[in-house]
């Protein structure tokens, strides 16, 4: 465990859930200066909007991209990086539970972006 201090106005609100941290691997979202082994600060109280970056559980799997829900309750998962494809929901992908959001990124400790 570590300890990481992120400014309050950052987070935003804060409930049942505190916000925690997760070490990111993989080049997906560089060009939102999230790089392999950055650090993400989630709240999962905070309020995850249009073009906000999430940390979404598909599955097993564990993902941060950048979030569009569509008109007809799909979800849109968007990398940060040409060289990935978007991955797409339904709404029965998110009612059964195959997909969640899991909170919002409000804070990022890693290297620099780089220019692609």
């Amino acid at each position: 465990e570590e300890m990481i201090y992120v400014p309050d106005d950052a987070l935003g609100p804060v409930g049942d859930i505190p916000p925690f941290a997760v070490r990111v691997s993989g080049e997906s979202m560089i060009g939102a200066g999230i790089t392999d082994n950055s650090i993400v600060v989630v709240n999962p109280n905070g309020e995850v909007g249009q073009g906000d970056v999430a940390l979404v559980t598909i599955g097993n799997e564990w993902t941060v991209k950048y979030i569009y829900t569509k008109a007809d309750g799909s979800l849109e998962l968007r990398p940060a990086n040409p060289s990935y494809s978007p991955m797409f929901f339904n709404k029965e992908d998110l009612a059964s539970g195959l997909v969640k959001i899991i909170g919002k990124v409000v804070w990022i400790i890693g290297k620099p972006k780089k220019e692609f």
